[in-house]
């Protein structure tokens, strides 16, 4: 819970990402097996919003066409980031084994389109599973050899059978169908709808050793996971709704394996950690932090791999940013007193607000545009006038005939995001009373 006191709290964020290790056979009947990345048996561990600067950062570069997109047929909305970094004789296995998985073909040799060697088709088997969340339950199996591989077996992962698998995954076309229903719109509407529903849906389960706890069936089904979950969860959700999702694994600020997404709108790939936008026990508090962020906006806090893509996708003009399209920000300009835009900003949303007779903290959020010395003077604004800020949200309540009053006394939670410059407030707020519209209507 919260606590109820007049307090600045830096939000945390939790997740992890298991490794994709390489089994071996006995010698009689030597091959690799190659298991999904969320299935790995690995201590899982909570990845926090950094406290300082990892001492090796990946140099990514976020300008430019990282990879141009090229669907078949864009009618079909079906765009897979890890396909469209592939060619050739990998592109033809990443088919290959995309179509024997939907049609189930477990057990039986698959010829390679063309020879690959090991490291290419692990490249290849790991795009598959980055774009298919659905496909965990599977593994691929070719010949220990040094040389070029012509062939690979796909089966189940160990402890399932295909009848198993089957059922789970029918578990979480139900659970997914469930989750969905309602969610409708535009590309940025959908996207903002099924981020809200997957925090409504998963609960965080730090320090678990299910295998199932990064998984799609582990956040739909069970309702609970880490990072995994939350990821594999949206990109799953997001796909059934015909709008590409990539996922991202890396490392956050504190070195701790964690995983996000990058969503593809109309002008490029907008990233979203939904992990660290989940807040414990907070029933319809639901942060928008890491929405439809500018990859730029990460850089001090998640350092992502670029296996198996090569390149991250390159992101989009910033203009489906969740706060930006809602209308939830400031411009913060030099030399002007920050109370009274950032009092409008928080008012102007909370007049949006369905409330109560009754005082209740509410929820409102609102982000920062400016540069870094400008932004930096406003959050501080914000952190020591905070009761400024109140009195001038009642002001504009009493005069303006906004539909609210609201407290100026006592206490309030409040947190501010570096990363992101999104300031939020929880003011007691409730429908005004007689007394107060009487006293707004003679002043």
């Amino acid at each position: 819970m919260i606590p109820s006191a007049f307090l600045h709290f830096n939000y945390i964020g939790r997740g992890r990402k298991k490794q994709l290790p390489l089994f071996r056979t006995g010698r009689a009947a030597i091959f690799r097996r190659l298991l999904p990345l969320l299935l790995a048996a690995l201590v899982l561990c909570c990845c926090a919003a950094p406290t300082r600067q990892p001492v090796q950062r990946l140099d990514v570069s976020f300008s430019g066409q990282a990879h141009s997109i090229n669907t078949a047929d864009p009618q079909s909305r079906q765009f897979f980031y890890g396909r469209s970094c592939l060619k050739g004789g990998e592109l033809a296995l990443y088919d290959l084994l995309d179509d024997a998985l939907r049609r189930w073909n477990t057990g039986n040799r698959l010829e390679l389109p063309s020879p690959l060697d090991a490291r290419a088709l692990k490249r290849v088997w790991d795009s598959v599973l980055y774009d298919h969340p659905i496909y965990d339950w599977a593994r691929c199996v070719y010949p220990d050899t040094d040389g070029l591989i012509t062939y690979c077996i796909l089966e189940p992962r160990a402890g399932l059978t295909v009848e198993a698998a089957r059922a789970r995954s029918q578990e979480i076309e139900r659970a997914a169908g469930q989750l969905l229903e309602g969610i409708g719109g535009s590309d940025f509407e959908i996207a903002v709808a099924v981020h809200d529903a997957v925090l409504e849906r998963i609960t965080y389960e730090q320090g678990t050793q299910d295998a199932d706890a990064g998984s799609v069936y582990g956040g739909l089904v069970r309702g609970r996971g880490v990072c995994d979950a939350y990821s594999r969860s949206y990109q799953y959700l997001l796909q059934r709704m015909g709008i590409a999702c990539c996922y991202i694994t890396g490392m956050s600020g504190r070195g701790i394996p964690h995983s996000w997404n990058a969503v593809l709108l109309e002008d490029g790939w907008y990233y979203v950690d939904i992990t660290w936008n989940d807040v414990p026990d907070e029933k319809g508090y639901l942060f928008h932090d890491y929405l439809l962020v500018h990859p730029e906006e990460l850089t001090s806090d998640h350092f992502p791999n670029t296996e198996p893509y090569g390149k991250l996708p390159p992101a989009g003009t910033g203009r489906f940013n969740y706060y930006i399209q809602n209308g939830f920000f400031v411009n913060a300009q030099a030399g002007q007193d920050p109370v009274p835009p950032i009092a409008r900003a928080f008012a102007d949303q909370l007049s949006t607000r369905e409330l109560t007779d009754e005082k209740r903290p509410v929820f409102l959020e609102i982000r920062v545009d400016g540069d870094p010395a400008q932004y930096a003077r406003w959050r501080d604004a914000f952190n020591e006038h905070l009761f400024d800020i109140l009195s001038e949200m009642k002001r504009l309540a009493l005069e303006g005939g906004l539909p609210f009053e609201i407290e100026t006394t006592g206490s309030v939670t409040y947190h501010f995001n570096d990363s992101t410059r999104v300031l939020t407030l929880f003011p007691k707020a409730s429908l005004p009373t007689r007394e107060s519209v009487e006293r707004g209507a003679s002043s």
